[in-house]
């Protein structure tokens, strides 16, 4: 078996090394939100689209609970990553075939999604990769590197995590909306659904959905500033020129992240605007961004479930390869 009981234990272990112990409680959030009639658990349907087709069963998810870790520590060249199995398969076979039409239409939404904890409450919330869009990152947008086992783990590692930070910024934005929701007096204010459908479903601007364009932006920039980054740069110089090839090509607001490379606080302002109000351009004032802080450290990397997708069959048996 390729997901014994003694491997999911050590997968534990590592993301207990990897990860600290959540600061907020988000099943407590949850539940409060639920008491208020906040919870729908009945997805819009680009939600329900994201889980058919091509997406497996779950290969692994993260510990229900696990010590503290900071959301900025995936960068940390002190922490490792937990170990995350993925089938051993060949990326430079691997078959790649359809996967940039679909980057080109959805964005990076098209690799890997989160649901939110608003319309799933327990169930399935979380971020969700498959395993055949790490691959593919790996091989299409981080390719033209040497083919050595180290390099590869580099790739993997760094494609893994070009994913993870964008939608790791999608739980930010819930985050934010829900301290919104919960500091409210009664009734019962419906910030993220609002938000959901009169700002994000209904763009009045070319660079707009905004959350789209910060999520790539963080993803984007954290590459550039990470050790991964710069150890990657440094053996392929082009790296980042293929990341932003990458970006370029996805739609209306994935593909704006380079006006909030260097203004990354300006947007998140916007974007908390945005939430407050429930519509588009509203008036982005100070100090509103500390609602959308990706480097609070009251925010983990372990607040929020990551689930591995099952996507990927080698053509002979193995086990499930482990990296870091």
């Amino acid at each position: 078996m390729c997901h014994s009981k003694e491997l999911e234990k050590d997968l534990r272990d590592e993301w207990h090394s990897a990860c600290g112990g959540s600061i907020i409680n988000v099943e407590s959030i949850i539940a409060e939100l639920r008491d208020r009639g906040l919870i729908r658990e009945s997805p819009p349907e680009r939600y329900q689209a994201r889980q058919r087709g091509r997406y497996g069963d779950i290969a692994w998810r993260t510990p229900e609970e696990s010590e503290r870790a900071t959301a900025s520590d995936f960068d940390s060249p002190k922490i490792e990553l937990p170990r995350l199995p993925l089938r051993i398969i060949d990326v430079d076979d691997f078959d790649s075939s359809g996967f940039s039409s679909c980057v080109a239409d959805q964005g990076t939404d098209a690799l890997a999604w989160y649901n939110p904890y608003h319309y799933f409450g327990l169930k399935s919330w979380g971020i969700h990769i498959p395993e055949d869009s790490i691959y593919y990152v790996a091989k299409e947008v981080l390719g033209n590197f040497p083919s050595d086992p180290r390099t590869l783990q580099l790739r993997l590692r760094a494609s893994f995590l070009l994913l993870f930070r964008h939608e790791f910024f999608h739980f930010l934005t819930e985050i934010g909306a829900s301290v919104l929701e919960l500091e409210m007096p009664s009734p019962a204010r419906d910030v993220y659904n609002n938000y959901d459908v009169k700002v994000y479903s209904r763009p009045t601007q070319p660079t707009q959905p905004l959350e789209e364009a910060l999520a790539n932006a963080r993803s984007y920039s954290s590459f550039k500033h990470s050790p991964i980054g710069r150890e990657l740069a440094g053996i392929n110089a082009n790296v980042i020129s293929q990341i932003e090839h990458f970006m370029d090509r996805q739609p209306p607001g994935y593909s704006d992240y380079k006006k909030y490379d260097r203004h990354f606080t300006l947007g998140r302002r916007e974007l908390a605007a945005c939430l407050c109000t429930g519509s588009s351009g509203a008036r982005p004032l100070e100090p509103l961004e500390i609602l959308l802080g990706p480097n609070s450290a009251d925010v983990r990397i372990n607040d929020v479930p990551l689930y591995i997708r099952r996507t990927v069959h080698p053509k002979k048996s193995s086990s499930a390869q482990i990296w870091y």
